[in-house]
């Protein structure tokens, strides 16, 4: 089932751009972008660490740092706020602070800029008002959305 589903994603998202530049009928939204480009990043970084590979870790970062900028660019204003602004406040020195960490192997300090990381996300997610959207760290390899907290919060 989760193949079928990032299968759907990289379909959705390889399709070619309109010749005479018309917007496609679908523009993805926040959720949209975060759901499908951001957390799964967010994921595979925490497992990169988990499993030593400092490497695939780094590729992560990257990759979640570039991605996060994506949504940005996609959605400048966001609920009267400037999302790209949001998003640098919320995370740009926890991507920095995990950089550093993944560089010298600090599991130590990668575990705290990641957990760091993980309330800039839902800082971010109150401030665009977003509250049922709880990220956490993610505390198992099990299921495709570890670091998701599905109970409600106060």
């Amino acid at each position: 089932m989760k193949q079928i589903v990032w299968a759907c994603f990289v379909i959705l998202f390889a399709l070619p751009a309109r010749a005479d530049d018309t917007p496609p009928a679908y523009r993805p939204g926040v959720g949209d972008l975060m759901t499908s480009l951001v957390q799964p990043r967010h994921i595979k970084l925490w497992i990169a660490r988990r499993q030593g590979n400092w490497t695939y870790a780094e590729y992560e970062r990257k990759n979640l740092a570039e991605m996060l900028t994506k949504v940005g660019k996609n959605t400048p204003v966001y609920r009267k706020l400037d999302l790209p602004g949001l998003i640098e406040s919320s995370t740009g020195d926890q991507l920095t602070r995990l950089e550093a960490a993944i560089k010298t192997k600090d599991t130590k300090a990668f575990d705290s800029a990641y957990a760091d990381l993980t309330n800039g996300c839902n800082t971010c997610h109150q401030a665009t008002g977003q509250t049922p959207s709880h990220i956490k760290v993610p505390t198992s390899l099990n299921g495709p959305f570890i670091d998701q907290d599905f109970v409600p919060q106060p």
